[in-house]
């Protein structure tokens, strides 16, 4: 497929548009049995750190001209349904393990008990 790309272009393999942080991050805390807590943007900083800034940006992404210049089209699930898919538990396990003092060390003064999502 990339044998048919332009040497430095920069293409976008996403298979559907328009799907925001909030719903990624419900999808998330859905699966690791996490409450969701909604952040207003002058709390996001005090969660999210530095990434707060893009966290709060509509990055919408789209994959319509890397179809149109690859001749592609994007197969299997879309980002909600794999992401319900994954095996969340071995992934919270590993997060919390006893290597990392038992929390996520990219948390900072909140609670490793709610997932926010950005209003």
């Amino acid at each position: 497929m990339l044998d048919r790309g332009q040497k430095g272009a920069r293409y976008h393999a996403v298979g559907e548009e328009g799907v925001s942080l909030r719903v990624v991050a419900e999808a998330i805390a859905t699966g690791l049995g996490l409450p969701i807590v909604s952040l207003s943007a002058a709390e996001a900083p005090d969660y999210f750190g530095w990434l707060a800034v893009f966290a709060g940006l509509d990055m919408a992404a789209s994959s319509a001209w890397t179809q149109a210049q690859l001749r592609w089209t994007p197969t299997g699930p879309g980002l909600i349904e794999d992401l319900k898919a994954m095996g969340h538990s071995t992934a919270a396990t590993a997060a919390g393990s006893s290597a990392t003092g038992g929390a996520p060390k990219h948390r900072r003064s909140r609670s490793p008990k709610a997932q926010p999502a950005i209003d």
